[in-house]
């Protein structure tokens, strides 16, 4: 089994990062290999939205079949669901414990996305078009 955590640095008892496209490594363990093997995530500083997407593509590519990480928006998330990736979310631990309880079945599954994307922008979107309606 291949489970991918993100991470904001690249060391096994790195906290879990805050943001799942924008984590900056991602840190795969191996369990059948007994192996582990940190990547820097090439899409954290890519501009604009898809980050996210991004980085679901590259963790399918790699065979991953279970994803640890705090926050996930939407597109990842359907996008790693549709390969059979299960996503779990873990806050405040490490890596390494949040594979730990993983193992030990205490790491609750993401049954939803935990971030809409674009929130912000739209309901500015939708407060600029009812001003101007109004008025």
């Amino acid at each position: 089994m291949l489970i991918a955590v993100t991470t904001d640095t690249p060391v096994l008892n790195s906290l879990i990062s805050q943001n799942f496209g924008r984590c900056a490594f991602f840190i795969l363990f191996n369990e059948d290999k007994n192996s582990t093997e940190i990547i820097q995530n090439p899409y954290a500083k890519m501009m604009g939205v898809g980050a996210g997407i991004q980085l679901a593509r590259l963790l399918i590519d790699k065979k991953a079949d279970l994803v640890i990480t705090n926050r996930m928006g939407a597109g990842p998330f359907r996008l790693l669901l549709s390969a059979n990736v299960e996503v779990y979310q873990c806050t405040e631990l490490t890596a390494l414990k949040a594979v730990e309880l993983l193992v030990k079945n205490e790491l609750p599954a993401l049954d939803m996305p935990s971030v809409t994307a674009g929130s912000k922008f739209r309901k500015r979107y939708f407060k600029n078009q009812s001003d101007k309606q109004s008025g």
